[in-house]
């Protein structure tokens, strides 16, 4: 999903691997953020590696904001239903 200020999201993955990384740029686009639902449902997921370009990721109702460089092992909407998914990792 391109935004308006020339960096993308996250908006859907269906891959089949169990440990993904987000990359930091799509296109020469930096990806900041992961929406709403991206990786529902992937049964598949165990880690999920998150660049620190990455700064939001939705939820139904509100987006979790983290500053440059956090870390967290938090998980919310954007990885629902994701049984599998063990650790989120934002380097």
């Amino acid at each position: 999903m391109k935004h308006n200020d020339g960096t993308v999201g996250i908006a859907a993955y269906a891959g089949l691997e169990e440990e993904i990384s987000i990359p930091e740029e799509i296109e020469g686009m930096t990806v900041t953020t992961i929406e709403n639902k991206a990786f529902y449902d992937n049964q598949n997921i165990g880690v999920v590696h998150i660049p620190e370009t990455v700064t939001s990721w939705g939820q139904s109702d509100w987006n979790y904001h983290l500053p440059s460089g956090a870390r967290s092992d938090y998980t919310n909407a954007a990885f629902a239903e994701c049984e599998n998914l063990e650790n989120v990792i934002i380097k």
